[in-house]
């Protein structure tokens, strides 16, 4: 069951205390494995490539015609996706129509 803010936006303390991200992460210090170091670096790291994959996929997005988004999204297209494709590709350049 997922914790809520109560009424005032505040998290309960209770609820704040069974997070199970911040509980791992009390865990890992307590244990001597992370401190805020660590942790930034952690977190530059994870930052660093989750831009990167933003930038990779709207280089891809730039270079992908509209009518790829009925590519790899069904391993058998639906009759109804295909006949949208078909009337589509011309005018935003389908890659398989």
């Amino acid at each position: 069951m997922a914790s809520s803010p109560n009424a005032s936006g505040h998290w309960s303390q209770r609820a704040e205390t069974r997070e199970p991200l911040p509980r791992f992460r009390r865990y890992l210090e307590a244990k001597g494995l992370l401190d805020e170091r660590l942790q930034a670096g952690l977190e530059a790291e994870a930052d660093a490539e989750v831009r990167q994959a933003i930038e990779r996929a709207e280089a891809r997005m730039k270079q992908a015609s509209p009518g790829e988004m009925f590519d790899h999204v069904y391993a058998t297209l639906p009759a109804e996706l295909e006949a949208q494709r078909r009337e589509l590709g011309p005018e935003f350049g389908s890659s398989s129509g």
